[in-house]
């Protein structure tokens, strides 16, 4: 009985791996047709249209992108934001896949992934593993590193950023944006982030009526 279960199981995990039956739904492509109306959550479709609109404030949280000169930033082009989990998962998915051109060595092979996570969620690290995983074997590229950022001000979403399974240890980049203030972004001209201003630390009505008019 064991040994039908492992196959079965097996099985799901390779229907995963396999081809997907269509191509990544791009949002820089002429043919995406996404609506907010569409959308089960509608900041899920905010925060992609902030990332695929400002993908370098996203970016920069980042440690690779971190120390970046202003000429090293001018070296690099955000070629596509894309939604390739949702080939294999087949139902949205709120996080975007980041493709980059760059001649920088540190940034040349690894693909740059982004979930927007609206509520505290144990399984997270588990998602994440797996996403990481079908993104490296979609793209190929010999790095994945990903960057979970949090709306939800559970104290529990301090704790995440890394978890050993074993054999395996993921290490992944945690950005709480309650802990990030609105005067900062507005300072640092992070206009990709101010849709999010009533997450923000500090964010009143004022701040939330200045945003929407920046």
């Amino acid at each position: 009985m064991k040994k039908t279960k492992d196959f079965a199981q097996s099985d799901q995990f390779a229907a995963l791996l396999s081809e997907p039956d269509t191509e990544d739904t791009s949002l820089f492509s002429k043919s995406y047709q996404e609506q907010p109306d569409a959308i089960e959550k509608p900041v899920d479709y905010v925060s992609r249209k902030a990332i695929e609109l400002r993908p370098l404030d996203f970016l920069g949280f980042f440690p690779e992108f971190q120390h970046l000169t202003t000429e090293e930033l001018k070296q690099i082009k955000v070629l596509d934001a894309n939604r390739t989990l949702e080939t294999y998962l087949k139902k949205e998915a709120d996080s975007l896949t980041l493709i980059i051109e760059t001649n920088l060595p540190q940034l040349r092979d690894t693909m740059f992934h982004i979930e927007v996570q609206t509520s505290y969620d144990d399984t997270i690290d588990d998602r994440l593993l797996i996403y990481d995983v079908l993104i490296k074997h979609k793209t190929q590229k010999p790095k994945v590193k990903t960057l979970l950022i949090n709306l939800d001000s559970n104290p529990n979403c301090r704790l995440l950023g890394s978890k050993d399974f074993g054999s395996i240890k993921l290490q992944y980049e945690v950005k709480n944006l309650w802990e990030q203030s609105y005067q900062e972004v507005k300072q640092k001209g992070l206009l990709g982030l101010l849709p999010f201003t009533p997450y923000l630390k500090g964010a009143k009505l004022p701040e939330i009526r200045e945003a929407s008019e920046r």
